[in-house]
């Protein structure tokens, strides 16, 4: 919220002649920087949850993997059905990076660092097309499968430059004000 727009809210208030508690209060935290704390603190537990159930999905993966596959793949494919497992068996140890990916890009996009959000994107997508190019040079059909997760963490770093250098905190204060005239 611009100076602007806390100016025309408390304005607003007094022109009706009441002043809206849950308003009121909102901005009084706002002010003293309390948005900063809600944003670290739904960070840490989404990063937390995200985390546990991204290892509890990718185990689960790992567990039922051949199953997973046996219900896309018929059983005389043996080619195919060795490729799709080792792939299953790849991605699922990368689960949380892309929980994480999402997690800090919603959490720029919801600051409206959209710019931040779009380098992080085209990082993670060059990296995979990248990746996909040159690493089966070197290891073989196995590098497909690690282009992808790579490329998760590529991207997620512009992020958590982003996130982790704090400019971030400027938006969600609104500096302190005078309380309108009547």
């Amino acid at each position: 919220m611009t100076r602007r727009q806390h100016d025309v809210v408390l304005n607003h208030i007094a022109d009706c002649g009441r002043e809206p508690r849950v308003l009121r209060q909102l901005v009084f935290l706002l002010e003293l920087g309390i948005g900063q704390v809600l944003v670290v603190l739904g960070v840490k537990v989404v990063f937390l949850l995200v985390g546990g159930l991204s290892i509890f999905a990718g185990a689960m993966t790992l567990i039922f993997s051949e199953l997973l596959v046996s219900l896309y793949v018929k059983p005389n494919e043996t080619e195919v059905i060795a490729y799709s497992l080792e792939f299953i068996r790849i991605q699922a140890w990368f689960f949380p990076f892309l929980g994480w990916i999402w997690l800090y890009n919603s959490t720029v996009k919801g600051m409206g660092k959209i710019n931040i959000s779009m380098v992080s994107s085209v990082v993670e997508l060059c990296s995979k097309i990248g990746l996909s190019l040159l690493l089966p040079i070197w290891i073989g059909t196995t590098g497909i499968w690690f282009a992808a997760p790579i490329g998760y963490i590529l991207g997620i770093i512009p992020l958590l430059i982003y996130y982790y250098s704090g400019r971030w905190k400027k938006l969600l204060t609104i500096p302190a004000t005078e309380p309108a005239k009547a």
